[in-house]
């Protein structure tokens, strides 16, 4: 007998001692009632316990969240390296920078890229807008000028009155004169030199009604006009004429075959072998052709040639390209062809949409670096950007 069992059986001796009427089978009923008691004291522990449980688990039943599913975990690549980052469109750097103030005609309107706003050609805002380097502000021209070209440096800008005036002005802002040179046909277009002392001139002459270009020689206030010779060399529509950066040599696009099918008529009865798209390159000096480049496309100017030389941004047929010089090979396609390559591995246009008026920021990539918001009314002007 345990000593369990020796104290319940002591339980009961008692409880019957103390019972007047004592059976014979004393110890049968001893026994029995031995585990009787057993019996209860188990049921009562064991209720004891259920109740113990159950007051400490009930808390953390009612009071937990409710559980999530856990999230997915990526499984590590199987090669042991880490995985190459997902190639965005996002910038690099600071996306946008505070937009424009409204009194930005208070001195210079630095863009991304370190290069500032030099002219601005109304089509909404009502007058004109040159940076004059000597004042260090803004200059309003007046309403009646449509056009300005402000030289990259210097102080001389070039003015027009009308998109197809048959003259242009040149302000000299350090001594505050104008003059007016007159030439032989409407003026379409005008582009400085990189040193800001010649002015290319794209103007179509009235008899017969073909393309041609001038150069006007700031320092002496001399022009020379240059037609296009019409055999062998045809060029694109529009024949537009745009500096290389050395400022010695001028490209037009020549035509290409696909473009028009009235000039391709006129080539062909003109030459066996119309000539292959590209660019003819001029001397500045005698308007002479000099040399070809494979380069399918129009150039806007000689900002859009990267400092190397390497590459060329182009308008070709329907979008803006990124071409290598040596071979013509199209590397990719480009927001904008007005480009200025502010570095080597920078390039600043403007995107000019109602709801999107600014200057951009990208890299040859195309991958969009940085963003100036411009006020409302710059939206359809004419920009003109320069070195700080």
């Amino acid at each position: 007998m345990n000593g369990n069992e020796e104290r319940l059986l002591r339980a009961a001796i008692q409880d019957l001692a103390g019972d007047p009427h004592q059976p014979p089978n004393l110890v049968s009923i001893v026994i029995s009632r031995g585990r009787r008691i057993r019996r209860r004291r188990r049921v009562a522990a064991t209720a004891a316990a259920l109740v113990a449980v159950a007051a400490i688990a009930a808390p953390y039943v009612w009071l937990r969240p409710v559980e999530r599913s856990p999230a997915p975990v990526a499984a590590a690549p199987s090669t042991g390296t880490d995985p190459e980052p997902a190639v965005t469109a996002t910038p690099t750097v600071d996306p946008t920078v505070p937009p424009v103030a409204e009194n930005w005609q208070d001195g210079p309107l630095r863009l991304p890229g370190g290069w500032l706003l030099a002219g601005l050609s109304p089509r909404v805002i009502p007058a004109a807008w040159a940076y004059d380097r000597v004042a260090g502000r803004y200059v309003e021209l007046g309403r009646q000028y449509k056009r300005v070209w402000v030289a990259p440096q210097g102080s001389m800008v070039a003015v027009q009155r009308s998109l197809t005036a048959p003259e242009i002005g040149v302000l000299d802002h350090a001594t505050r004169q104008l003059r007016w040179t007159v030439l032989d046909g409407q003026v379409h277009d005008a582009q400085w030199s990189p040193d800001g002392t010649r002015l290319l001139i794209n103007f179509v002459s009235p008899k017969p009604p073909y393309p041609q270009f001038g150069i006007l020689d700031t320092r002496n206030n001399s022009l020379r006009q240059y037609p296009l010779r019409t055999f062998p060399v045809t060029c694109a529509d529009p024949c537009r004429f745009s500096w290389l950066p050395n400022g010695r040599e001028i490209a037009v696009p020549l035509l290409d075959r696909g473009q028009s099918p009235a000039a391709q008529d006129t080539a062909d009865r003109r030459s066996p072998t119309p000539p292959s798209p590209g660019l003819q390159i001029y001397t500045a000096d005698d308007g002479t052709p000099s040399r070809t480049l494979p380069v399918p496309g129009t150039v806007r100017g000689p900002g859009a040639w990267s400092p190397d030389g390497r590459l060329v941004v182009v308008q070709a047929k329907a979008s803006a390209q990124l071409v290598e010089v040596a071979t013509g090979t199209v590397v990719r396609k480009l927001p904008s062809a007005d480009v200025t390559w502010v570095r080597d591995d920078r390039l600043l246009y403007l995107a000019n949409y109602p709801d999107d008026c600014a200057a951009v920021l990208i890299d040859p990539e195309g991958t969009e670096i940085q963003r100036l918001p411009l006020p409302k009314p710059f939206f359809r002007a004419e920009i003109v950007v320069a070195p700080n």
